[in-house]
């Protein structure tokens, strides 16, 4: 693979210009979720278009611009990791995205809190193109938090894309298969920092089946977060150390380098590459969870009312907390804190 080879071929892929049988699918998405009509004024009345991966897969709903499908196998690189990181799991998604960038890849994520959100980040303060995978539809996308972010992945000429119609919300079983999605698009994946139940081993999993090449960020020995990428290395994942390991996965010579060595101890190496906290839960979050403190689970109306936030922003934190294990629900519908 040849250096200008790298770069997105203009006009290439873009746009609906999917076969009779994605709109098919399309449209038992589209009355799966209740919806009528033709999907592709539904889609375009949302600012949305369909793009077809090709090798028969089902199409994917797409907010801002995708390149051809055959490019992206050959420049995508996944980078994916645990929400809930440290300093040096944001850190060095931040990295190799910058790295990935550097050898005109485009990045690859699920929009997540922590690890993602760090790639996404680092892609667009450093000029790149990156895409935004999402668990449900577009018109819930997840997480609230990083919606400003999710615009402006497609100001810069990135996309959001989601395999479900827009009015699907987002659930559990949804983010595996928007693993699924994230190694579809992929030349090569790699695994930042995850324990080793971390769903984005689901993500290497599915680069493995796929072909892809899977790469894995060292760390600590004994550290929680370093249980995944540890586990992925010693079932013949390519360590990832340097630029030099991502180019040789995308198969770009001489276009390599090992990371800086330094003796500063643990935390995050390099110094800080990126501002702010990771993990902060936010105003409204913990709002919700000062109205869970007591010992009585609550229902949504409950919540609402001591709260006075809008329900739909209180779904959605809901929804948030529960993925990140703040809170459990309920049958019935209801809501407690996770002791």
């Amino acid at each position: 693979m040849s250096d200008d080879a790298a770069s997105v071929p203009e006009g290439e892929g873009r746009g609906t210009g999917c076969s009779g049988s994605a709109w098919g699918a399309l449209e038992r998405l589209a009355r799966a979720a209740g919806e009528r009509g033709d999907p592709e004024r539904a889609l375009a009345a949302r600012g949305l278009s369909a793009w077809e991966p090709g090798d028969g897969r089902p199409p994917l709903i797409v907010r801002g611009a995708l390149p051809a499908a055959d490019w992206l196998r050959t420049w995508g690189v996944g980078v994916v990791g645990a929400r809930a990181t440290d300093a040096y799991g944001a850190t060095l998604a931040a990295r190799v995205a910058m790295d990935a960038v550097a050898l005109g890849a485009v990045v690859v994520s699920g929009g997540a809190e922590g690890c993602d959100a760090a790639a996404h980040e680092a892609t667009l303060q450093v000029g790149g193109q990156t895409v935004v995978v999402l668990g449900g539809g577009h018109d819930h996308p997840y997480p609230r938090v990083n919606r400003g972010l999710f615009d402006r992945v497609v100001g810069s000429g990135g996309a959001v894309v989601s395999a479900y119609w827009p009015a699907t919300r987002p659930g559990r079983h949804r983010f595996l298969e928007r693993n699924e999605v994230i190694a579809e698009l992929c030349a090569a994946v790699v695994v930042v920092r995850a324990s080793v139940k971390s769903g984005s081993l689901s993500t290497a999993a599915s680069a493995r089946r796929k072909g892809r090449r899977l790469l894995a960020v060292p760390g600590d020995v004994g550290q929680a977060l370093s249980g995944g990428p540890h586990a992925l290395l010693a079932g013949g994942a390519a360590p990832m150390i340097g630029r030099s390991s991502l180019a040789e996965a995308l198969g770009v010579r001489g276009r390599g380098g090992g990371w800086p060595i330094t003796q500063a101890g643990a935390g995050a190496p390099w110094g800080a590459v990126l501002d702010g906290e990771v993990g902060e839960i936010g105003d409204d979050a913990a709002r919700v969870l000062e109205a869970l403190a007591g010992d009585s689970a609550l229902d949504l109306d409950a919540v609402v009312v001591r709260t006075t936030l809008p329900v739909d922003v209180v779904t959605g934190v809901l929804l948030d907390l529960e993925l990140m294990g703040r809170i459990h629900a309920l049958p019935g519908d209801r809501f407690v804190v996770a002791r």
